[in-house]
């Protein structure tokens, strides 16, 4: 759930800042992306639930969950871009 929640909220955030109007403040577009972006992703129930794994003993699944979070967070702020270009 919580890395469903970070790729979409990477994506959103690829979008926003791509296609932001010109018009709105560097202060607004700070709010909406760090303050509303920031809060419906979860990166402090990221860090916990990768400690959780480690702690559990879970180290390949850790490994596993840490590294997709990265992987498919980029991926998904690169489409981002990508799909608010071709709008655009």
């Amino acid at each position: 759930m919580t890395l469903g929640i970070n790729v979409i909220g990477s994506f959103a955030l690829g979008a926003f800042l791509t296609t932001s109007p010109s018009w709105l403040s560097e202060s607004a577009r700070v709010a909406l992306t760090v303050g509303f972006l920031g809060a419906f992703t979860t990166f402090s129930t990221f860090s916990y639930e990768s400690q959780a794994l480690l702690r559990a003993g879970r180290h390949t699944a850790a490994l596993a969950y840490v590294a997709l979070s990265i992987v498919l967070g980029v991926a998904a702020a690169a489409a981002g871009y990508v799909r608010a270009r071709a709008l655009d």
